[in-house]
C-alpha cells in the first residue's frame, strides 16, 4: 500500500510543477508583454495552465521590480466591484486577473476603463480570446 507521504500526486508535488513555455523562452515572452505594453489575455482552455502561468509570471514582474496585484474569479467566488475597489485602492503597476471571463460584461468594462485611465497593465486569464489582445495561449499537453 502506498503511503500518502509517497504519493505522486500528492498536492504539494502538484503545486511545485510550473509552467513551462514550450516555444519561447520567458525574456521573449516578457520582452513581447512589455511591447504590448503589460496588457494582454493568457488565453486557454480549463487544465490548460493559466493560473500557473499567471502565478509565475506575477513572480517574474516582481523581480524586475514591478508591483503587481492579483484578483483571482471563478464561477464560485464572485467578487463585488466594492471588492475589486479594495484592491485598486492598492499601489500597483500591473494587475493580473485570473479568470476575467467570469466578470459580469459591464464589471469588466468598469474595471478595464479604470486600469487604462490610471495608466496600469492589466494582463488576465480567459478560456476565449477577445477580452484583451492575446498575449499567451496555452495549450494542455
Amino acid at each position: 500500500m502506498l503511503r500518502a507521504k509517497d504519493n505522486p500526486f500528492a498536492m504539494d508535488r502538484v503545486h511545485r510543477i510550473r509552467y513551462d513555455p514550450p516555444h519561447e523562452t520567458w525574456e521573449q515572452l516578457l520582452r513581447r508583454l512589455e511591447e504590448m505594453q503589460y496588457r494582454g489575455a493568457i488565453v486557454g482552455p480549463c487544465g490548460s495552465g493559466k493560473t500557473t502561468l499567471c502565478e509565475d509570471l506575477q513572480d517574474k514582474l516582481e523581480g524586475m521590480g514591478l508591483n503587481t496585484q492579483k484578483l483571482f474569479i471563478t464561477l464560485d467566488l464572485r467578487l463585488s466591484w466594492a471588492n475589486i475597489c479594495d484592491v485598486l485602492q492598492k499601489e500597483f503597476d500591473i494587475l493580473l486577473v485570473d479568470g476575467a471571463d467570469h466578470l459580469p460584461w459591464w464589471t469588466w468594462q468598469r474595471l478595464k476603463r479604470k486600469i487604462f485611465a490610471d495608466y496600469h497593465g492589466l494582463v488576465v486569464t480567459t478560456h476565449h480570446p477577445g477580452l484583451l489582445p492575446t498575449w499567451y495561449t496555452c495549450q494542455p499537453s
